[in-house]
């Protein structure tokens, strides 16, 4: 989708929108949970670094941040020409599930929409169609 949406050819994603896996490893660790937005500060620092020095990332390179914790750092990359999505799914959550409703308010500042769905053939037929209409819904 983003390369039809963007004319591009190919695209080489930065990806730094998880959330529950690095909540998990904070409170295990007793680190506060605001140190996560740290890390997506630091994603975003790597990839306009990565930007200056590579014309391949430049033309091509884009990140994935989500507004939970890099929404700061969403604002940041928007504000450099950066094209950066973020992700409108639940996380962690099966079957799929909007992060908000309607799912597009999770997006806001974005330039394109990611959305994990798991998705296994062993899996009832009603499941699997029932991810397909939620997943239908971007497209609308």
């Amino acid at each position: 989708m983003l390369a039809l949406t963007m004319n591009m050819s190919r695209v080489y994603m930065l990806a730094s929108d998880h959330r529950w896996q690095w909540e998990e490893r904070c409170d295990a660790a007793s680190v506060p949970r605001s140190r996560i937005s740290e890390i997506k500060r630091l994603v975003f620092e790597a990839y306009v670094r990565a930007r200056h020095r590579a014309d391949d990332v430049r033309r091509h390179g884009a990140l994935l941040l989500d507004h939970k914790y890099g929404s700061e750092s969403i604002a940041r990359a928007k504000a450099a020409g950066v094209p950066v999505g973020s992700p409108v799914e639940k996380a962690g959550v099966f079957p799929l599930e909007w992060e908000r409703t309607p799912f597009h308010a999770g997006a806001e500042g974005s330039s394109f929409v990611k959305v994990l769905i798991r998705y296994r053939p062993e899996w009832p037929q009603s499941d699997c169609d029932r991810q397909m209409a939620k997943l239908l819904e971007v497209q609308a």
